[in-house]
């Protein structure tokens, strides 16, 4: 990450989702070419640093039933 951007990244909260606590990450970059790498390095951060807390995230469990209708001559 560039350690020389500036203005310092913010950290915004968004509110509660359905199952989520949303938050908004804004970071900068001198670069626009660097973005998709700098938001990829931010991404492998977070989740780096929830793994070392052990912050487990909620995923919304469904359930998604489908019927397939076939033609058969006998």
């Amino acid at each position: 990450m560039n350690q020389n951007a500036f203005p310092p990244p913010q950290v915004l909260f968004l509110g509660f989702g359905e199952s989520s606590i949303d938050f908004e990450l804004r970071a900068w970059t001198k670069d626009a070419d660097y973005r998709p790498k700098a938001r990829s390095e931010l991404h492998q951060l977070i989740d780096r640093r929830l793994r070392e807390q052990r912050s487990r995230l909620p995923f919304p469990n469904g359930i998604c039933t489908y019927a397939v209708w076939m033609n058969r001559s006998f």
